[in-house]
C-alpha cells in the first residue's frame, strides 16, 4: 500500500515538474522581492561568518602553496572547495545589493544603470 501511494506522489511531482515554466511565475510585488533579496544577502553574509578565515586568507594560502608546495593534494582540493563556496556567497551578496537597488529606481533610472 505505502509503495503504491509513493510511486502516485512521485508520478503527480513528476507531472508538477513537467508542467512547470519558470516564466509562468509572476512578481507578487517589488517590496516582497526586495525582503527574498534581503533574505538571500542574509542568509549569505551568515554563512560567509561562519567559516574561519576570509576568501582573502584562502588565496593567500593557495598562493603560498603554489610556491612552497605544502598542502596535500587533499588538502588544497578542500581549500578550493571552500574558495569556491565563498565566491558563490560573495556573487549572492553582491546580486541581492545590486538588484534591490535597481528595484529601488524608477524605471527609466534602471535601464540606465543596468547599461
Amino acid at each position: 500500500m505505502r509503495d503504491e501511494k509513493t510511486r502516485k506522489n512521485q508520478a503527480d511531482y513528476d507531472d508538477d515538474i513537467k508542467s512547470y515554466k519558470a516564466e509562468n511565475i509572476s512578481v507578487m510585488s517589488i517590496s516582497n522581492e526586495v525582503k527574498v533579496l534581503g533574505k538571500l544577502k542574509e542568509k549569505s553574509l551568515a554563512s560567509l561568518a561562519g567559516y574561519p578565515n576570509t576568501l582573502e586568507e584562502d588565496d593567500e594560502l593557495l598562493a603560498k602553496d603554489d610556491e612552497k608546495q605544502f598542502l596535500t593534494f587533499n588538502q588544497r582540493n578542500c581549500v578550493l572547495f571552500r574558495k569556491g563556496e565563498k565566491e558563490i556567497l560573495h556573487w549572492f551578496i553582491e546580486l541581492a545589493s545590486y538588484c534591490s537597488k535597481i528595484l529601488g529606481m524608477k524605471w527609466k533610472e534602471a535601464k540606465r544603470d543596468a547599461n
